[in-house]
């Protein structure tokens, strides 16, 4: 069921938990930024990591028990790289830690697994001098049964679980043909497993179920090294098309490779023991990209209750912006100036009109896990706080998402500053940097030559994903859908096409998971794909 709730104000869109999407993943490979900073080691989570994509790792290994309490196990992972280092960062979640004796890969433990040439070698065939596998166990050294990295790592504890650091460094990587340059692409892997009571109770990863990926390279998924630089800074992308403002993000192209970044910074610091019932109970993320018309900023929230009973305001479920247009960073003291907002919507309910509204368009809508708060705010409104949406501006930024439950204010989590007083203080808020996108070169004859048909974006996807194709010359086109079976599923274009580059959207949210095949075919001529649906 979906119920919307429109106004006209500015946009904003609030998206849920996050498995690898459109904003990690690109043609089935995990994108690993880069970044310039140099990374401390200590098992904090620094500026730098607070925007780099936080992947959930939510596939069950082959065995394992499904766990719903979010206190009981869950972890994310994050990861970027420079010239000297491939940086891992690792929150677990978990209620009892056990480093207790016995198989040390039953135990609590990270492992990471690496095919420098991603050959993909199969399980017969097992592992070759590119591939490696490194296991960290919780409050042990690294295993020494397995190659050890020559880099650092540090384990912390947390209120929650723990977190584990690793820095591979690259004269590590390259004995494993695995060199820190943009374009390198690799196997990949990641899990975490969960031991209680020194009875093993689950394995969660990032890509596979299959439990032999100690031996078999077939099962890793792919990386590949990317360009886009990780700062301390938020970088705001200009989008190549507006989105639309009607509280759906499944079909939407305008927020197409826009990254997510999650709302993982607690207010007033650590989650308490048992706030959170299931992992359900409250998780969010948000994206946010510019035109020169709008801000536009996404959100997806996970809540498994939604709350809009009386009571204060800024107590409810909601979500509040706070910008600073000179990014001055004022302190409590001197308090907010004349460039210096903050907006509030709460769920269910009008923009709280006790802040100043913005003048732009906003839509709440319902989802299965929670709700969408989809917002874009003019270049009008902007400009009367010294904010001009132009390349290169630097903006305070800071966002948020409270979470009411049984009319008790349960958490509220934010992006940048654990501070309860960003509503006084701009010197709570980040930075974020607007940055305009680079434009192609176009082909000199104004059409291509050849017809072209690309990998589909994001794949795998859940449940839409986009699919563009070139035309070298006009013609009668049709675009169809076939399962593994040979069965078509979708017909997306039957119809006269002008020569150029076209694109459709597919949206598999009917369909199971699995391989499809998309199948582009003009006048004598046809190209097919593979594309992955992973829900």
């Amino acid at each position: 069921m979906m119920r919307l709730l429109s106004k006209s104000l500015f946009v904003l869109i609030l998206s849920a938990f996050l498995f690898a999407g459109n904003q990690t993943v690109e043609e089935g490979k995990l994108l690993i930024p880069l970044t310039e900073e140099t990374i401390t080691i200590d098992g904090e989570l620094d500026q730098e990591w607070k925007n780099v994509t936080p992947v959930v790792l939510r596939t069950y290994e082959e065995g394992s028990d499904v766990v719903d309490s979010y206190d009981d196990h869950f972890s994310t992972f994050r990861t970027m790289y420079s010239e000297d280092f491939l940086y891992i960062f690792v929150t677990v979640v978990d209620d009892s830690l056990d480093s207790s004796t016995g198989n040390d890969w039953d135990r609590d433990n990270v492992e990471l697994f690496l095919d420098g040439n991603n050959d993909k070698n199969d399980q017969a065939t097992g592992y070759d001098d590119n591939d490696v596998q490194w296991r960290w166990i919780w409050n042990s050294d690294k295993d020494t049964s397995l190659t050890p990295g020559q880099g650092e790592y540090a384990f912390t504890t947390t209120d929650e679980g723990y977190n584990l650091e690793i820095a591979i460094s690259a004269d590590t990587l390259s004995a494993y043909a695995f060199e820190l340059t943009d374009g390198e692409t690799v196997g990949f892997e990641i899990s975490n497993r969960d031991m209680d009571s020194q009875a093993v109770q689950n394995n969660i990863k990032w890509w596979n179920a299959g439990a032999t990926a100690w031996n078999t390279p077939a099962l890793f998924g792919t990386a590949k090294l990317t360009d886009r630089e990780v700062k301390s800074t938020l970088d705001i992308n200009e989008v190549e098309e507006a989105p639309e403002i009607d509280g759906v993000i499944e079909d939407d192209a305008g927020w197409l490779g826009i990254p997510a970044i999650g709302l993982t910074t607690i207010e007033n610091g650590d989650l308490e023991d048992g706030i959170l019932t299931s992992w359900e109970d409250h998780f969010s993320t948000f994206r946010a990209g510019f035109d020169e018309d709008a801000l536009y900023i996404a959100v997806e929230v996970v809540d498994d209750s939604l709350d809009s009973s009386t009571g204060n305001d800024w107590d409810r479920d909601n979500i509040e912006l706070f910008l600073d247009g000179n990014n001055d960073k004022n302190d409590q003291a001197t308090g907010y100036d004349a460039n210096d907002v903050q907006w509030r919507w709460i769920w269910n309910s009008d923009k709280d009109t006790s802040l100043t509204p913005g003048q732009g368009e906003y839509v709440f809508s319902e989802t299965d896990n929670g709700y969408i708060l989809e917002i874009a705010i003019s270049a009008d409104t902007l400009s009367n706080y010294a904010l001009d949406l132009v390349d290169g501006e630097t903006i305070g930024f800071e966002i948020s998402n409270r979470d009411m439950d049984s009319q008790q204010v349960q958490i509220n989590r934010k992006w940048w500053n654990e501070g309860a007083t960003a509503w006084n203080t701009p010197a709570l808020f980040g930075t974020a940097k607007l940055n305009g996108t680079i434009t192609a070169i176009e082909n000199e004859f104004g059409v291509p030559n050849t017809l072209e048909l690309k990998q589909n974006f994001p794949n795998p996807f859940n449940p839409n994903t986009r699919i563009d194709f070139t035309l070298d010359k006009a013609a009668r086109v049709s675009l169809e859908v076939f399962n593994v079976l040979g069965q078509r599923v979708a017909v997306l274009i039957n119809g006269q096409l002008s020569a150029g580059a076209n694109h459709a959207i597919f949206n598999g949210h009917d369909l199971p998971s699995g391989i499809y095949v998309y199948k582009l075919t003009t006048g004598s001529s046809s190209i097919a794909k593979k594309m992955m649906l992973i829900k």
